[in-house]
Protein backbone atom coordinates (compact mmCIF):
# COMPACT_ATOMS: atom_id res chain seq x y z
CA UNK A 1 0.00 0.00 0.00
CA UNK A 2 0.96 3.65 -0.58
CA UNK A 3 -0.39 6.59 1.42
CA UNK A 4 -0.30 10.37 1.25
CA UNK A 5 2.46 11.51 3.62
CA UNK A 6 0.38 14.39 4.99
CA UNK A 7 -3.13 12.96 5.28
CA UNK A 8 -2.42 9.25 5.66
CA UNK A 9 -5.03 8.45 3.01
CA UNK A 10 -4.31 5.65 0.56
CA UNK A 11 -3.22 6.70 -2.92
CA UNK A 12 -2.72 3.27 -4.42
CA UNK A 13 -0.46 0.25 -4.22
CA UNK A 14 2.42 -1.51 -5.93
CA UNK A 15 2.06 -4.90 -7.61
CA UNK A 16 4.69 -7.34 -6.34
CA UNK A 17 5.49 -10.79 -7.67
CA UNK A 18 5.60 -13.62 -5.13
CA UNK A 19 6.18 -17.30 -5.87
CA UNK A 20 4.47 -19.77 -3.58
CA UNK A 21 5.36 -23.45 -4.02
CA UNK A 22 2.79 -26.26 -3.65
CA UNK A 23 4.32 -26.91 -0.22
CA UNK A 24 3.48 -23.37 0.86
CA UNK A 25 7.03 -22.03 0.77
CA UNK A 26 7.52 -18.50 -0.56
CA UNK A 27 10.46 -18.03 -2.93
CA UNK A 28 11.55 -14.36 -2.81
CA UNK A 29 11.99 -12.29 -5.99
CA UNK A 30 15.74 -11.93 -5.43
CA UNK A 31 15.96 -15.68 -6.11
CA UNK A 32 13.60 -16.15 -9.05
CA UNK A 33 13.91 -12.83 -10.92
CA UNK A 34 17.65 -13.29 -11.75
CA UNK A 35 16.85 -16.80 -13.04
CA UNK A 36 14.05 -15.37 -15.19
CA UNK A 37 16.47 -12.78 -16.58
CA UNK A 38 19.14 -15.37 -17.36
CA UNK A 39 16.70 -17.74 -19.09
CA UNK A 40 14.87 -15.10 -21.14
CA UNK A 41 11.63 -15.51 -19.18
CA UNK A 42 11.64 -12.07 -17.57
CA UNK A 43 9.69 -10.41 -20.40
CA UNK A 44 6.77 -12.88 -20.34
CA UNK A 45 6.87 -12.80 -16.53
CA UNK A 46 6.68 -9.01 -16.55
CA UNK A 47 3.82 -9.10 -19.03
CA UNK A 48 1.99 -11.60 -16.82
CA UNK A 49 2.39 -9.37 -13.78
CA UNK A 50 0.99 -6.40 -15.71
CA UNK A 51 -1.87 -8.53 -17.03
CA UNK A 52 -2.82 -9.62 -13.51
CA UNK A 53 -2.54 -6.04 -12.27
CA UNK A 54 -4.76 -4.83 -15.12
CA UNK A 55 -7.36 -7.51 -14.40
CA UNK A 56 -7.34 -6.58 -10.72
CA UNK A 57 -7.59 -2.87 -11.46
CA UNK A 58 -10.62 -3.47 -13.69
CA UNK A 59 -12.33 -5.54 -10.98
CA UNK A 60 -11.62 -2.85 -8.39
CA UNK A 61 -12.94 -0.05 -10.59
CA UNK A 62 -16.14 -1.96 -11.23
CA UNK A 63 -16.49 -2.44 -7.47
CA UNK A 64 -15.99 1.28 -6.85
CA UNK A 65 -12.44 0.93 -5.48
CA UNK A 66 -10.18 3.70 -6.76
CA UNK A 67 -6.71 2.19 -6.40
CA UNK A 68 -3.89 3.18 -8.74
CA UNK A 69 -1.35 0.40 -9.23
CA UNK A 70 2.40 0.75 -9.70
CA UNK A 71 4.02 -2.03 -11.76
CA UNK A 72 7.75 -2.67 -12.10
CA UNK A 73 9.28 -2.87 -15.57
CA UNK A 74 12.41 -4.92 -16.23
CA UNK A 75 15.23 -3.54 -18.41
CA UNK A 76 14.78 -6.69 -20.53
CA UNK A 77 11.14 -5.78 -21.11
CA UNK A 78 12.10 -2.30 -22.27
CA UNK A 79 14.51 -3.79 -24.81
CA UNK A 80 11.78 -5.96 -26.34
CA UNK A 81 10.85 -4.49 -29.76
CA UNK A 82 7.11 -4.88 -29.04
CA UNK A 83 7.15 -3.82 -25.39
CA UNK A 84 4.70 -0.92 -25.74
CA UNK A 85 2.46 -2.85 -28.14
CA UNK A 86 2.27 -5.74 -25.66
CA UNK A 87 1.09 -3.37 -22.92
CA UNK A 88 -1.49 -1.91 -25.28
CA UNK A 89 -2.81 -5.39 -26.08
CA UNK A 90 -3.13 -6.23 -22.38
CA UNK A 91 -5.07 -3.01 -21.80
CA UNK A 92 -7.38 -3.90 -24.68
CA UNK A 93 -7.90 -7.47 -23.43
CA UNK A 94 -8.63 -6.42 -19.83
CA UNK A 95 -10.51 -3.18 -20.61
CA UNK A 96 -8.14 -1.35 -18.26
CA UNK A 97 -7.19 2.31 -18.60
CA UNK A 98 -3.49 3.31 -18.71
CA UNK A 99 -4.15 6.20 -16.32
CA UNK A 100 -4.74 3.64 -13.57
CA UNK A 101 -1.07 2.60 -13.66
CA UNK A 102 2.38 3.91 -12.91
CA UNK A 103 5.24 1.99 -14.52
CA UNK A 104 8.39 1.88 -12.38
CA UNK A 105 11.70 1.79 -14.26
CA UNK A 106 15.02 1.60 -12.43
CA UNK A 107 17.49 4.43 -12.83
CA UNK A 108 20.19 2.13 -14.20
CA UNK A 109 17.78 0.64 -16.75
CA UNK A 110 17.03 4.12 -18.06
CA UNK A 111 20.71 4.98 -18.37
CA UNK A 112 21.66 1.79 -20.25
CA UNK A 113 20.27 3.17 -23.52
CA UNK A 114 19.19 6.74 -22.96
CA UNK A 115 17.82 7.46 -26.45
CA UNK A 116 15.69 4.32 -26.42
CA UNK A 117 14.49 5.05 -22.88
CA UNK A 118 13.44 8.58 -23.83
CA UNK A 119 11.51 7.25 -26.83
CA UNK A 120 9.75 4.54 -24.81
CA UNK A 121 8.85 6.86 -21.93
CA UNK A 122 7.43 9.37 -24.39
CA UNK A 123 5.29 6.64 -25.95
CA UNK A 124 4.09 5.48 -22.53
CA UNK A 125 3.26 9.05 -21.52
CA UNK A 126 1.32 9.62 -24.74
CA UNK A 127 -0.73 6.50 -24.01
CA UNK A 128 -1.63 7.86 -20.57
CA UNK A 129 0.68 5.88 -18.27
CA UNK A 130 2.50 7.57 -15.42
CA UNK A 131 6.21 6.74 -15.30
CA UNK A 132 8.39 6.55 -12.19
CA UNK A 133 12.15 6.29 -11.79
CA UNK A 134 12.67 3.56 -9.20
CA UNK A 135 15.65 3.25 -6.80
CA UNK A 136 16.56 6.87 -7.52
CA UNK A 137 19.96 7.88 -6.17
CA UNK A 138 21.56 4.44 -6.48
CA UNK A 139 22.42 4.59 -10.17
CA UNK A 140 24.94 6.46 -12.24
CA UNK A 141 22.78 8.93 -14.09
CA UNK A 142 23.51 12.44 -15.24
CA UNK A 143 20.98 14.79 -13.71
CA UNK A 144 20.88 16.71 -16.99
CA UNK A 145 18.91 13.82 -18.51
CA UNK A 146 16.03 14.26 -16.06
CA UNK A 147 14.73 17.28 -17.94
CA UNK A 148 14.43 15.16 -21.11
CA UNK A 149 12.61 12.24 -19.50
CA UNK A 150 8.82 12.16 -19.60
CA UNK A 151 8.51 11.07 -15.97
CA UNK A 152 6.10 11.86 -13.16
CA UNK A 153 7.61 10.30 -10.03
CA UNK A 154 10.93 9.72 -8.27
CA UNK A 155 11.10 6.83 -5.82
CA UNK A 156 13.70 7.30 -3.07
CA UNK A 157 15.58 4.05 -2.59
CA UNK A 158 14.92 2.22 0.66
CA UNK A 159 18.65 2.10 1.49
CA UNK A 160 18.57 5.87 2.09
CA UNK A 161 15.26 5.74 3.97
CA UNK A 162 16.49 2.93 6.22
CA UNK A 163 19.54 4.90 7.37
CA UNK A 164 18.30 8.50 7.30
CA UNK A 165 17.67 8.80 11.07
CA UNK A 166 21.13 7.62 12.13
CA UNK A 167 23.26 8.63 9.14
CA UNK A 168 23.64 12.30 8.23
CA UNK A 169 24.79 11.36 4.72
CA UNK A 170 21.49 9.57 4.03
CA UNK A 171 19.69 12.51 5.63
CA UNK A 172 21.39 14.91 3.21
CA UNK A 173 20.80 12.68 0.17
CA UNK A 174 17.09 12.26 0.91
CA UNK A 175 16.62 16.01 1.42
CA UNK A 176 18.48 16.67 -1.84
CA UNK A 177 16.34 14.19 -3.81
CA UNK A 178 13.15 15.71 -2.39
CA UNK A 179 14.35 19.21 -3.25
CA UNK A 180 15.32 18.13 -6.77
CA UNK A 181 12.03 16.35 -7.39
CA UNK A 182 9.97 19.22 -6.03
CA UNK A 183 11.86 21.66 -8.26
CA UNK A 184 11.03 19.51 -11.28
CA UNK A 185 7.37 19.26 -10.18
CA UNK A 186 7.64 15.49 -9.68
CA UNK A 187 5.88 13.32 -7.11
CA UNK A 188 8.27 11.98 -4.42
CA UNK A 189 7.72 8.47 -3.07
CA UNK A 190 9.76 7.02 -0.20
CA UNK A 191 9.91 3.23 -0.04
CA UNK A 192 10.98 1.11 2.90
CA UNK A 193 9.38 3.30 5.59
CA UNK A 194 9.36 1.21 8.77
CA UNK A 195 9.27 3.65 11.70
CA UNK A 196 7.29 6.69 12.79
CA UNK A 197 10.57 8.62 13.03
CA UNK A 198 11.28 7.98 9.34
CA UNK A 199 7.72 8.94 8.40
CA UNK A 200 7.91 12.18 10.41
CA UNK A 201 11.25 13.11 8.82
CA UNK A 202 9.99 12.45 5.29
CA UNK A 203 6.76 14.32 5.89
CA UNK A 204 8.55 17.37 7.23
CA UNK A 205 11.11 17.24 4.40
CA UNK A 206 8.32 17.46 1.82
CA UNK A 207 7.98 13.86 0.60
CA UNK A 208 4.56 13.21 -0.98
CA UNK A 209 3.93 9.48 -0.59
CA UNK A 210 5.06 6.83 1.90
CA UNK A 211 5.37 3.10 1.35
CA UNK A 212 6.75 0.37 3.60
CA UNK A 213 6.03 -1.95 6.51
CA UNK A 214 4.89 0.95 8.71
CA UNK A 215 2.07 1.51 6.22
CA UNK A 216 1.39 -2.12 5.34
CA UNK A 217 3.22 -5.29 4.39
CA UNK A 218 2.83 -6.95 0.97
CA UNK A 219 -0.57 -8.66 0.89
CA UNK A 220 -2.96 -10.41 -1.50
CA UNK A 221 -5.69 -8.36 -3.19
CA UNK A 222 -8.49 -9.45 -0.84
CA UNK A 223 -6.40 -8.53 2.20
CA UNK A 224 -5.63 -5.17 0.59
CA UNK A 225 -9.36 -4.54 0.24
CA UNK A 226 -9.77 -5.26 3.96
CA UNK A 227 -6.86 -2.91 4.69
CA UNK A 228 -8.66 -0.19 2.72
CA UNK A 229 -11.86 -0.70 4.72
CA UNK A 230 -9.99 -0.56 8.02
CA UNK A 231 -8.13 2.57 6.97
CA UNK A 232 -11.38 4.27 6.00
CA UNK A 233 -12.72 3.56 9.48
CA UNK A 234 -9.54 4.88 11.13
CA UNK A 235 -9.76 8.13 9.13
Amino acid sequence: PKVDARTGRHVGCEALARWRTPAGEYIPPNRFVPVAEQTGLISPLGNKVFQLAAQQATRWRRAGIDAHIAVNVSPHQMRHPRFVQQLQQILLDTQADPSWFELEITENAVMEEVAQAVRIMNELGQLGFRVAIDDFGTGYSSLSYLKNFNIHTLKIDLSFVRDLIRDHHSDAIVRSIISLGSGLDLTLVAEGVETNEQADFLREAGCDILQGYLIGKPMPAMQFEQWLREQALDL
